[in-house]
């Protein structure tokens, strides 16, 4: 028995890869080639990534086959020919009373154990889905917060090496709505955003321009100082320094830490900033300022370009950046604001979720065809059921409509059930992952939850269609008459 399902499930699985591998072809074809793109169709990655389910259900059928026959008596099937347990013959569950016959519950209350396995399976695979969903979804409010640095300045970067075209950095500087215009040397610190790293800017100034972008971000230093002209020493926010887990005194760059590819050199965490003390004080400062003497003498910072920290006038933020998008962004020097960034991490999230989308879409035509086919099974021995009922005056649309009403009360609970666990996991997932890395879960975020109605939609319209399938040809007078 137990070859007979892994003969079935290998052909399921080879059967699977090679619609895989098809859709490999179309995919290279169509997108990858005319892109000038590369897909290696003979990558085995697939093949791993599949076998642990071939595996599993080698596993889960042994078990259930091995746990069946543990509990067979055969003397029992021949003498009276049923099956029945060691401990004593069963009463069939189909003979129990119900108050409400006719109840849309009243088969589970019967077969109990059919609608556990039909719980369990919706319910992990509703987990499966929005779990990830939620996994990847800090990733997005992450890049939002990122932004916050931009909230009160803008940043002008060139196109190649080097430094701002001379003439661009003139006509910013004499803009009627620029106050100060900062040189900044950019280093990178990688940032464990769970799964996910995420590289933040580290910015070298000199020190009279340093004191004053840390009395416009609304910030102190809450631990140890600022630091020193020409020396190897940074100070990091409050949120960054707690997303890595550094304190006053700590080193990062190379060689100390090989991630941080952005900071060739080792520097010294010298001071820890504050959260900001008004404006926009509940969102954490995602930033960090080093020596701007040190970075462009030294050889290993000579690629680095030179930034400019473009400060607004007070109210005038909002036509600052208009004019940065409109005029200072060219084929020279890239403008970066906070509304142009806030809408480039919108489509990053869009692009992420329309990845989780198409991926939600295979997962919901698959489990639509598993539990149709179990549905179908558990349905199939209910057509004396179905006969009376239809014998007795009910019609064919009111039997597709229970057992629709059935589906759907069933897949509500998985729903529900899958959603509490989901939930327990994620409150874990934010205490003990995302909160000592400054991260934090949106909970009550509707989106991945939405990832998770195509399965139970595909899986309602698939065992319906079935359902009215097998009624349409069912004859209740060969059932009453048991032909």
């Amino acid at each position: 028995l137990t070859l007979e399902a892994l003969g079935t499930t290998a052909i399921g699985w080879i059967g699977g890869l090679a619609l895989a591998w098809l859709l490999f072809v179309v995919l290279k074809i169509n997108f990858y080639e005319p892109k000038g793109l590369t897909l290696t169709l003979t990558d085995l990655t697939p093949v791993w990534f599949s076998l642990p389910i071939p595996l599993a259900t080698a596993v889960v059928v042994a078990w259930s086959i091995r746990r069946t026959f543990a509990r067979l008596d055969a003397v029992a099937i021949v003498e009276q020919g049923k099956l029945s347990l060691e401990t004593g013959a069963v009463r069939p569950e189909g003979r129990r009373l119900s108050v409400n016959p006719l109840s849309a519950w009243t088969f589970y209350q019967r077969h109990r154990r059919q609608s556990l396995l039909l719980l369990v399976t919706l319910g992990a695979m509703i987990l499966g889905v929005s779990f990830p969903a939620f996994l990847f979804a800090p990733v997005g409010d992450a890049m939002q917060s990122f932004a916050e640095p931009l909230r009160q300045v803008g940043i002008v970067r060139p196109r190649m090496n080097g430094s701002v075209d001379p003439g661009v950095a003139a006509q910013i500087r004499a803009h009627p709505t620029v106050a100060q215009v900062i040189p900044a040397v950019e280093m990178q610190l990688r940032l464990q955003v769970p799964p996910l790293g995420y590289p933040l800017s580290i910015y070298g100034v000199a020190e009279s321009d340093l004191q004053t972008l840390v009395n416009l971000y609304g910030v102190q230093v809450k631990e140890g100082r600022l630091p020193r002209p020409r020396t190897n020493e940074i100070v990091l926010s409050e949120a960054a320094a707690l997303n890595r887990n550094l304190r006053v005194g700590d080193k990062i760059g190379q060689p100390i830490n090989p991630d941080d590819r952005g900071i060739p050199t080792e520097m010294v965490i010298v001071g820890i900033l504050s959260r900001p003390s008004q404006g926009h004080a509940e969102n954490d400062l995602w930033l960090g300022f080093a020596s701007y003497e040190y970075l462009t003498s030294h050889a290993l910072y000579k690629s680095h370009p030179i930034h400019l920290i473009v400060v607004p006038k007070e109210g005038q933020k909002a036509e600052m950046d208009a004019w940065l998008r409109k005029d200072a962004h060219s084929d020279l020097a890239e403008a970066i604001t906070f509304q142009w960034m806030q809408t480039n991490y919108q489509k990053m999230s869009l692009v992420l979720l329309a990845v989780f989308g198409v991926v939600e879409i295979v997962i919901a035509i698959v489990a639509a065809v598993a539990l149709a086919v179990l549905s179908y099974t558990f349905y199939a021995p209910r057509q004396e059921e179905f006969g009376i009922l239809h014998a007795i005056g009910r019609s064919r649309s009111w039997l597709v409509l229970r057992t629709t009403r059935e589906t759907a009360s069933t897949i509500a609970v998985a729903w529900l059930a899958s959603a509490a666990l989901c939930g327990l996991g994620l409150v874990g997932m934010q205490l003990g992952l995302y909160a000592p890395r400054g991260l934090s879960l949106n909970l009550l975020s509707p989106v991945p939850w939405l990832f998770t109605l195509p399965i139970p939609l595909a899986v309602i319209a698939a065992s319906t269609g079935l359902v009215s399938r097998m009624l349409s040809k069912l004859d209740p007078v060969a059932i009453i008459e048991r032909r």
